[in-house]
């Protein structure tokens, strides 16, 4: 049995030259959500999507 709801979600980084004048480079996404406070969440990322330090 599986307790997680399967719930598929895709959001890319917004590429620089389509940007907002008010926008975050590297930061801004082509579709945000909103996740609930005080509930288990599991995220899936690929290997595209990893910020490195």
């Amino acid at each position: 049995m599986n307790n997680f709801l399967q719930i598929e979600f895709d959001s890319y980084i917004v590429p620089s030259n389509e940007l907002s004048e008010d926008g975050f480079r590297l930061l801004d996404v082509d579709n945000r959500t909103v996740l609930p406070i005080n509930t288990q969440i599991r995220v899936l990322i690929r290997a595209a999507d990893v910020i490195h330090s």
